[in-house]
C-alpha cells in the first residue's frame, strides 16, 4: 500500500507494478485495519505533514504492519523522519538517490521472507543477548538482509571486530560453526524464493551473491539434506527453519 504525491508515485508504479494507494493520509489506518496490507509505502511530508502524523498512528495501532519511508530529503521532513525511526521505521528511501527497481524489490522481498528469519532469530535471542551489542546487531542485520552478510569476514567488519574475535565469541555461546551461521541466512532466503517465486535456482544463486548454483546448492544440502529443487513441491514443502536449527543447534 502507498501514500505518495503524483511525481513518487509515478516513479513508485514503474517499479512496483502492484499497490493499492491511499489517496489522503487519513486513509491509511482505515484501509490496513480491513486487512491484508503487508507493506506501506508512504511520504510523512504528505499533506503538510498529515502523513507523517497518520504514520506514527499507524505504528502504534498496527506495529506488526513495516512502513517505508519514500521521500524526497529535505530538512522540513527530517522531524519526521526522526519521530518515525522512534517508532521502529528504519528504511528511508529518497527520490532520485536510492529509489531504485533493485531496492524496492529487495525490501519487499525481504519483508516477504521475514516470517522463515524471524523463527531463526527467536531460537538465537537468548544467545544473542550474551553477545558483544555491535556482533549481535550485525548477525540480526544478516538474516535481515543476507546479502549484506554473505561471509563471516563481512560479518566481522559489520561487528566491528576481528575475524577471530567472531569466532571466539560464537563459540563462548555455543554456535560453533560461524560459516555454518553465516550460509543460513542466505540459505533461509533462497529457500523462501524457491518456494514462492518462479526464478530459476541459477538466478536465486546469482541475486543472493553465491559464485555458482552449484555452491549455494552445496550450502542447501548441507543445512537441510535437502535439493533446492525439492523446496518447489508444496505439497511436501519442509519447515526449511526447523531443518536449518537443527543443524546450527539452536
Amino acid at each position: 500500500m502507498c501514500c505518495l504525491d503524483h511525481e513518487l508515485l509515478d516513479r513508485f508504479a514503474a517499479r512496483i507494478s502492484h499497490s493499492i494507494t491511499a489517496k489522503e493520509p487519513r486513509e491509511l489506518i482505515d484501509v490496513v485495519t480491513l486487512g491484508g496490507v503487508k507493506l506501506v509505502v508512504a511520504d510523512p511530508s504528505l499533506a503538510n505533514g498529515e502523513c507523517g502524523q497518520m504514520l506514527v498512528q499507524l505504528r502504534i495501532s498496527c506495529p506488526s504492519v513495516p512502513v517505508v519511508i519514500y521521500t524526497v530529503l529535505k530538512p522540513a521532513v527530517v522531524p519526521s523522519i526522526v519521530r518515525l525511526a522512534q517508532h521502529g521505521v528504519r528504511d528511508v528511501i529518497t527520490y532520485g538517490t536510492d529509489d531504485t527497481k533493485a531496492r524496492f524489490d529487495e525490501i519487499l522481498e525481504r519483508e516477504s521472507a521475514a516470517s522463515l528469519s524471524l523463527a531463526i532469530l527467536d531460537r538465537l535471542e537468548a544467545r544473542l543477548r550474551m553477545l558483544p551489542e555491535a556482533l549481535a546487531a550485525a548477525i540480526r542485520e544478516m538474516f535481515d538482509s543476507p546479502r549484506r552478510v554473505p561471509s563471516v569476514e563481512h560479518l566481522a567488519a559489520k561487528g566491528g571486530m576481528h575475524r577471530r574475535s567472531v569466532y571466539r565469541n560464537l563459540a563462548n555461546v555455543g554456535i560453533s560453526s560461524p560459516r555454518l551461521l553465516v550460509a543460513s541466512a542466505r540459505i533461509l532466503r533462497a529457500a523462501h524464493l524457491l518456494a514462492h517465486t518462479n526464478l530459476t535456482v541459477r538466478e536465486i544463486a546469482t541475486s543472493l551473491g553465491f559464485s555458482k548454483p552449484e555452491v549455494m546448492s552445496l550450502q542447501f544440502k548441507s543445512l537441510t539434506g535437502l535439493r533446492p529443487s525439492q523446496l518447489r513441491n508444496r505439497s511436501r514443502r519442509p519447515a526449511i527453519d526447523e531443518l536449518i536449527a537443527q543443524r546450527l543447534e539452536v
